[in-house]
Order: C-alpha cells, then sequence, then structure tokens
C-alpha cells in the first residue's frame, strides 16, 4: 500500500499541491485501516495533523478522486481510498463497513430520466462477529 500512497502523492505534486506531513499522514492512517475512516478517527491517527488540517486534507484527497467519501443513511461521513466502483455492506449491529465488489456499471435507466450519472448500492444485514 506503500507504492500506492507515493503514487498518489506524485499525482498530487504534478497537480500543483504541496506534499505536507498532514497529507501523507492522512494518507497512510487510511491505507493502515480496513474499515472506511472518519474524520475524528483520522485526526488520532494523524500525529502531526491538526482537526483542520485534516478537513482540507480530506476535502481536497476527495475533490482529486484520490479518496472516496462514503455517506451511509444520517451517519457521520467516512473516508477510504478510492479503490474503483463498488459498494457497501453495513453491519447494523456494530457499523461494520465493509466494500462490496461490482461486477457490472449497468444499472436500468427509469423511463422517466434520460441517463443515470452515477449508483450506490449500501446492503445492510450482520455482520459474522454480530450474527
Amino acid at each position: 500500500m506503500k507504492d500506492a500512497i507515493e503514487k498518489i502523492l506524485v499525482e498530487l505534486s504534478g497537480r500543483g499541491y504541496r506534499i505536507t506531513k498532514a497529507r501523507r499522514e492522512v494518507l497512510q492512517a487510511l491505507s493502515a485501516q480496513k474499515q472506511p475512516q472518519t474524520i475524528q478517527q483520522l485526526c488520532k491517527e494523524s500525529r502531526n495533523a491538526d482537526e483542520a488540517s485534516v478537513y482540507r486534507t480530506i476535502r481536497t484527497l476527495v475533490e482529486e478522486g484520490f479518496v472516496e467519501e462514503i455517506l451511509i443513511q444520517k451517519d457521520t461521513p467516512h473516508y477510504a481510498l478510492a479503490d474503483g466502483h463498488h459498494h457497501h455492506a453495513v453491519c447494523t449491529s456494530c457499523g461494520v463497513m465493509e466494500h462490496v465488489a461490482c461486477v457490472s456499471h449497468d444499472v436500468p435507466v427509469p423511463s422517466s430520466f434520460s441517463s443515470i450519472k452515477e449508483h450506490e448500492v449500501v446492503l445492510y444485514g450482520l455482520c459474522k462477529k454480530c450474527a
């Protein structure tokens, strides 16, 4: 995963962004965790970045397409390194969230729409630990 972080940092630099300690630490924190993280969790993992720096870093990384923002119902946004198109499964008991591979990008277009630009599927259930 270290190579993925370095690749992102090189691309950010090529787009005119400075490579700050905050950016490096937020990316490292995201890559070290199996679960998507909240801003508060990322702040705890990023020792050299204050909360404002983490917010700015996340906003930049989301805008540039390197990090995905995951909004599940009215829950706090979670963030993960962008890893292609996928869906999410969420445990209704403990809140654990997992990426689910998406085999097809094709979605049916309702007759009252001319096109669909994006979609999101969230599966809710119990993880093995809570079942």
